[in-house]
């Protein structure tokens, strides 16, 4: 059990600055609810209607099935409503709430995700504050919500990234295989693509450098690309199968 004194370091006036920006965040939005003003992005936050009408419908979850809207569309194109984590609140909650339950995870893994990766790069003491108010300033970087978890999570994927780079070159940790859960809280369209391309062309430049093929590099770039199919498979389905403009 933490002792008192232990508690009491945590109390420091950059630690309370960090929890009230990030509570203010959301406190408003609990108490006003419906009638709380909603930042408006492009196309109208089109996400949040379009999980709502699938939602309605019955089709949330559905691959190719026709819709009520713009003739019957399938569901297949409407790819911004993956199978990722954002999806989740909207099977048990109403729009509103799913759209809040949503923003309070992106901020917090916005702010764990960066906090992670930059007490990694600087772990001394002198930079833990900086580090801290860094990390509160990109968890609440405005994002479309399909663009929530992508943005928020980079940082942690770099991380991963830079993590895996040091295990032995030629023997296999499991852990690795941990990373076909990295894209359910991130989507292919947006980041993933650049994730995986990024994370390929790294692994070659080491494997020249090197001289010796990093295995956990490559079974990780192999878990990330088949997480990406599963939680975007709507778009590989639009891609590969329906084949219409």
């Amino acid at each position: 059990m933490m002792s008192l004194s232990k508690y009491k370091k945590l109390i420091t006036p950059v630690n309370i600055l960090v929890v009230l920006i990030l509570v203010f965040s959301v406190v408003p939005l609990i108490i006003l609810g419906q009638n709380s003003i909603m930042t408006v992005h492009d196309s109208l936050d089109h996400v949040v209607p379009w999980a709502k009408m699938l939602k309605d419908n019955g089709l949330l979850l559905a691959i190719d099935s026709p819709t009520n809207q713009l003739g019957n569309m399938s569901t297949a194109y409407f790819t911004h409503i993956t199978y990722d984590v954002y999806t989740v609140p909207f099977l048990f909650f109403d729009a509103f709430s799913a759209h809040l339950i949503g923003y309070i995870i992106y901020i917090l893994l916005g702010y764990i995700s960066m906090f992670i990766l930059l007490n990694f790069l600087f772990s001394d003491d002198k930079y833990k504050s900086l580090i801290k108010l860094i990390s509160v300033s990109y968890a609440l970087l405005p994002a479309i919500p399909n663009l929530w978890f992508s943005m928020a999570s980079v940082p942690l994927i770099v991380f991963f990234f830079l993590k895996i780079k040091e295990m032995e070159l030629q023997k296999l940790n499991k852990v690795v295989f941990l990373l076909v859960l990295y894209p359910f809280v991130s989507n292919f369209a947006i980041t993933g693509f650049f994730v995986l391309s990024i994370w390929a062309l790294s692994t070659i430049i080491l494997w020249i450098w090197n001289r010796r093929i990093n295995i956990n590099l490559l079974i990780g770039f192999l878990c990330l690309a088949i997480g990406y199919i599963i939680v975007d498979f709507k778009l590989f389905y639009v891609i590969l199968f329906l084949r219409e403009p």
